[in-house]
């Protein structure tokens, strides 16, 4: 890992950026795909989501999940982010394959079930903790957004390369689900088979070996505020997708001259 990371710093300070518009687009996998509440309030529970209201003060969040599942024993040390927090390694074993599903359930189970928290605490954070690492139940919750989509159809029109970038760890369900939503697509580069987590360099570096791109050749489509800021200092060429202004990411990307 070590030496990925002097590589990647090497490659930034003496690769000297073409005036040349790049020729490939590096999406994270979230600004294709986004968690449907409906659905996954579906594996939660409606009820026991009122009850954790009732008891707690407030409706089940992620915030609370993370915070609670932070001791869980994990064999990862690299950490990373879900909307600007801090996820618990027991999840980063998860997004690079390091533990099977049933392997980190039982983790989870195991430690929940000898906390101190309520009952109604346990079944929500159980809850939530099986649907997202069963990929089956995960897969069932994501939907794609339509203006990414179309984005990629236009881009893939123009003949640039668009590859599918994150933190993801199944890619078999996410190719045979969305079949249609990645047909544009040039590949997937996901934490699962590229076993480094965004936003470490080597992530970006295992990138770039893979595709045989250069770093001046490669515009980063980022959603995650801390993902953006990372990008940035390693000097990557950075575009950002904010779900709530969709447009201003089509001026962005003019920038770059790629639209």
């Amino acid at each position: 890992m070590y030496m990925k990371r002097i590589i990647f710093y090497s490659l930034l300070l003496f690769t000297p950026y073409l005036s040349s518009k790049p020729k490939a687009i590096c999406i994270d996998v979230e600004v294709l795909f986004e968690t449907s509440k409906m659905r996954a309030k579906n594996y939660v529970g409606a009820i026991n989501a009122l009850k954790y209201l009732k008891q707690v003060g407030h409706l089940p969040n992620q915030e609370d999940l993370f915070k609670q599942l932070t001791p869980v024993p994990a064999i990862s040390t690299q950490l990373t982010y879900n909307d600007n927090l801090n996820m618990p390694l027991i999840f980063s074993d998860w997004l690079i394959n390091l533990q099977t599903p049933s392997s980190l359930i039982k983790a989870i189970d195991t430690y929940l079930q000898k906390s101190k928290l309520s009952a109604i605490e346990k079944t929500i954070f159980n809850n939530t903790a099986h649907m997202m690492l069963t990929p089956e139940e995960l897969i069932d919750t994501q939907q794609v957004i339509t203006s990414s989509q179309k984005l990629i159809e236009e881009l893939a029109q123009k003949h640039y390369q668009v590859y599918i970038v994150g933190n993801w760890a199944d890619t078999a369900s996410l190719q045979h689900t969305f079949k249609k939503a990645l047909q544009k697509c040039n590949g997937l580069l996901l934490s699962g088979t590229l076993h480094f987590l965004k936003p470490y360099p080597e992530f970006y570096q295992a990138v770039l070996e893979t595709t045989q791109l250069k770093l001046e050749e490669v515009v980063w489509i980022e959603k995650e505020p801390k993902f953006i800021k990372q990008a940035q200092s390693y000097g990557l060429q950075v575009a950002i997708f904010n779900p709530q202004k969709p447009k201003e990411l089509v001026e962005q990307l003019k920038q770059f001259k790629l639209l």
